[in-house]
C-alpha cells in the first residue's frame, strides 16, 4: 500500500508539472494569438526579385538605335568614294572599279581596241569602232551642224593640227577607273573616267592626281565652279558598243 501511494504521488506530481507548463506557455501568448506546432514555428521571408525585373536606373537605360540618316550616311561609302579621312564620303551615280578583268567580255575587248588604235597613233583603226548611221559613236560635232567624217570631227575636237591630242586623252580616260551606271536596264553603261560619278570638290589626293593625267589647273578650277566633271568621256554599252565620246557641258 504504501510503494502504490508513493507511486500514485509521482505520478500525480508529474501531471501537476506538465499542466503548470502548459499553463504557463499559454498564459504568455497575445490575445487571439493561436499556438502553434513546433514544426511551423519558421517565419518565411518574401525573395528579392530576379535581376532581370529590378527596373533600370536613369543612367543604365540602353543607347537608342541609329536612326534612318545615320545609316545612310554609312551605307554611302563606296568604292572609289573615299575621301581625306575624317571627312564625310560621296555618294556615287554607279559602281566604281579599276578591275579590267571583272569587265564583261564585249566591253573588255572594246576598250583594248580602242586603246590600241589610240596607242599606235592609227586614226583609220578607229573607224570601224566607230561604225555608221543609227548605231555610229555620238561624238560631238563642235560648231559644225553638217555631217562630216567622223575621224575629221575627232580630229577637230582638240588644238593640234593632227589631232594627236585626241589619242592621248583618249588613252588617258581608258586608262582610269570606270563607272558601271544604270545596271540591268537599257540605259546600262561603262563609263570613262569615273569622275563623271563625282563632285570634284570632294576628290582625295590620290583621285585629283589621276584627275590631273586628263585636264589642267585650269579645267579643275572651273570643273569646281560647275560642280561636276565636264571634260571627255567614253561610254560602252555591255554588248561592247562604243556608245559615245563625249565632251560634257
Amino acid at each position: 500500500m504504501k510503494r502504490l501511494s508513493l507511486s500514485l504521488l509521482s505520478a500525480t506530481a508529474l501531471t501537476v508539472m506538465l499542466t503548470a507548463g502548459s499553463a504557463h506557455a499559454l498564459s504568455e501568448m497575445k490575445p487571439g494569438q493561436q499556438p502553434v506546432k513546433q514544426d511551423e514555428r519558421i517565419e518565411k521571408q518574401d525573395l528579392p526579385p530576379p535581376a532581370a525585373a529590378q527596373p533600370k536606373q536613369d543612367d543604365e537605360q540602353a543607347a537608342p538605335e541609329p536612326n534612318d540618316d545615320e545609316e545612310a550616311i554609312e551605307d554611302q561609302a563606296t568604292e572609289g568614294g573615299g575621301g581625306v579621312p575624317g571627312t564625310e564620303t560621296v555618294q556615287l551615280i554607279g559602281e566604281v572599279s579599276k578591275d579590267i578583268e571583272s569587265l564583261p567580255t564585249p566591253v573588255k575587248n572594246m576598250r583594248r581596241l580602242i586603246l590600241e588604235a589610240a596607242e599606235s597613233a592609227n586614226f583609220e583603226a578607229l573607224r570601224p569602232l566607230i561604225g555608221t548611221g543609227e548605231n555610229a559613236t555620238q561624238i560631238p560635232r563642235g560648231t559644225e551642224e553638217e555631217e562630216r567624217d567622223p575621224i575629221d570631227m575627232l580630229k577637230q575636237l582638240v588644238g593640234d593640227e593632227g589631232g594627236f591630242e585626241m589619242l592621248a586623252i583618249i588613252q588617258n580616260l581608258l586608262n582610269t577607273g570606270y563607272v558601271h551606271v544604270e545596271p540591268g536596264t537599257p540605259q546600262e553603261l561603262y563609263v570613262w573616267p569615273y569622275f563623271v560619278s563625282l563632285p570634284v570638290e570632294n576628290l582625295d589626293s590620290k583621285q585629283k592626281v589621276e584627275l590631273f593625267r586628263i585636264v589642267t589647273g585650269g579645267d579643275y578650277e572651273e570643273m569646281k565652279q560647275a560642280g561636276a566633271y565636264n571634260f571627255f568621256s567614253i561610254g560602252i554599252s555591255p554588248q561592247g558598243k562604243w556608245v559615245f565620246l563625249n565632251l560634257g557641258d
